[in-house]
């Protein structure tokens, strides 16, 4: 399973015409190792304002690979919380990026990946709220986008659960974007829920 959250930068139509050809690049090259995915949408991104963005890769045996460039943040939350880390850099602006990481973890029942846009402040903690990562990822995605979400900004959260592959749980759409270049792409099947707010 692979999911993306992707932010072009600014607004509008540039934006959206960034995070759209990055999203195309992620589906087009989606087995390939992280490092080499990101690298391949910094090439395709060339000539437009550039995105930020993160993947991350859930494996069968519930492993996480995550690698990310810029400001798209992901928490797992719950028991063995993990705040990962991005490269520094924007994707597609014809500047050197450095040496992309990959960080690892073991995405266990009951815990909670969180993917977010710079819409949502980095303070965002759940372990504080251990109740609610029991709740179906919509009912998640919601709490954060008004909790956590900056007044100034537009903002997407992609909400994804170990909690097993239960009927009763929304999908995110594969390849969403939104009008002001936030988007998103995954596997549909997995307890994973999008959701946007503009501004």
């Amino acid at each position: 399973l692979l999911l993306a959250v992707v932010d072009g930068l600014g607004h509008g139509s540039p934006a959206r015409e960034a995070a759209v050809r990055a999203i195309a690049t992620l589906r087009e090259h989606s087995d390939r190792e992280l490092p080499t995915l990101l690298e391949a949408c910094d090439g395709a991104l060339v000539g437009t304002r550039g995105v930020a963005a993160s993947a991350v890769r859930v494996a069968w045996a519930r492993e996480i690979a995550h690698a990310g460039v810029g400001n798209v943040g992901t928490h797992l939350h719950g028991q063995g919380a993990t705040r990962f880390v991005t490269t520094n850099g924007v994707l597609g602006i014809r500047q050197a990026i450095p040496r992309i990481r990959v960080e690892r973890a073991v995405h266990a029942p009951g815990q909670v990946l969180v993917m977010f846009t710079d819409g949502i402040t980095t303070r965002l903690d759940l372990t504080l709220e251990p109740g609610l990562l029991g709740e179906p990822p919509l009912v998640i995605a919601h709490h954060v986008l008004a909790r956590y979400a900056r007044e100034t900004d537009d903002a997407l959260v992609l909400v994804h659960s170990a909690l097993g592959n239960r009927g009763d749980f929304p999908f995110f759409p594969a390849g969403t974007t939104g009008p002001d270049g936030k988007a998103t792409v995954g596997t549909a099947g997995a307890p994973s829920v999008l959701t946007p707010r503009t501004r």
